[in-house]
């Protein structure tokens, strides 16, 4: 059986006007309930995917302004850019796609600049009104565009942070549903972080804080809170030659949401050969947290350098029975 989570009163507004609008308001409702996952919610890189999602002490690229915007402060490139695309099977397998893009470079003296975008699709849906009649076909979304800072305030510590907007669209404004839902809702978020990186020792350890902000607002009065959560993560560089590095990490995702929602514990390793082939093998533990199904399975990636180019797979649990995989292109230089 499939992992169910029990939807806050937020989630409930939000999932009722997906599947109203899905379904064409008053055509036949599914049995399988449609959980729409944020763009917040889905971690970009395969790295870190790969690694069990255990990055915000070890992360290094575009994609720092989204794990830990205090990583950008440690940057050991001029530039750097980062593409992520990830199959989000939910109900309709080929329905939903999930884009991250992100590009970041260096202020000499000052510290170092990123922005990113993320955007998620949940397929085409049938535009209908009250007596079933098709009048055309749409696509829901949201999108998340970002901009974040970095920079050193010792020589072992930096400090980020991070400003967004979320956007969510869901039906056309025109739609009959549109009278007792709001056709989309935008908000703001911060983010911030901090990083400490011994020179001289092969141990990091991160702090970040997300999505601080308002609800999206899907109606009067009722908004979906927003994906906020804290972030603690160490990461141990075990080996490092020539020819061969080990880098482990382990990381407490605390969501804020709901207080009495315990961590989620990630795990993550890494091993690299010749700075050119890297496998990757992670777990991610939600059993403090979520009594019904908890996700506690392994996650798996691969990745190769060549040069300033990079290519990253992985394969990760969306449930107790679902696996996503994901793919990300990146450069740096």
């Amino acid at each position: 059986m499939n992992r169910v989570r029990m939807p806050s009163p937020g989630h409930r507004i939000r999932d009722a006007c997906l599947l109203a609008v899905s379904m064409a308001v008053c055509l036949v409702i599914p049995n399988q309930l449609l959980h729409a996952q944020s763009v917040l919610e889905i971690p970009p890189p395969a790295r870190a995917s790969g690694m069990g999602l255990a990055h915000v002490a070890v992360v290094s690229g575009a994609d720092a302004a989204w794990w830990n915007p205090a990583a950008l402060g440690f940057a050991g490139w001029s530039h750097s850019a980062t593409g992520t695309y990830r199959r989000v099977q939910l109900l309709d397998p080929g329905a939903f796609g999930y884009l991250f893009l992100g590009y970041a470079t260096q202020i000499e003296g000052a510290g170092t600049i990123a922005a990113d975008l993320a955007y998620i699709s949940y397929g085409t849906q049938l535009h209908t009104d009250f007596s079933g009649q098709l009048l055309g076909e749409y696509t829901p979304y949201m999108l998340a565009p970002a901009a974040a800072f970095g920079g050193k305030v010792f020589a072992d510590l930096s400090l980020g942070v991070g400003f967004k907007v979320i956007h969510a669209f869901y039906f056309p404004s025109e739609a009959e549903v549109a009278g007792e839902y709001n056709a989309s809702a935008t908000s703001v978020a911060l983010d911030g972080g901090l990083l400490w990186s011994g020179h001289s020792q092969p141990v990091s350890v991160g702090l970040a804080v997300q999505n601080l902000g308002p609800g999206l607002e899907f109606a009067e009065g009722e908004s979906d809170p927003l994906p906020r959560s804290l972030r603690a993560g160490v990461g141990y560089q075990a080996v490092s030659t020539a020819d061969h590095a080990l880098l482990l990490a382990g990381d407490l995702d605390k969501p804020l949401v709901n207080w009495d929602d315990g961590p989620k514990l990630n795990l993550g390793m890494e091993y690299l050969f010749r700075s050119t082939l890297a496998v990757r093998f992670g777990w991610i533990y939600e059993g403090w947290y979520q009594d019904i199904d908890p996700i506690n399975d392994p996650t798996l990636g691969f990745g190769v350098r060549i040069g300033w180019f990079a290519f990253d797979y992985a394969s990760v649990p969306l449930d107790t029975e679902t696996r996503n995989w994901l793919i990300t292109f990146g450069a740096t230089f």
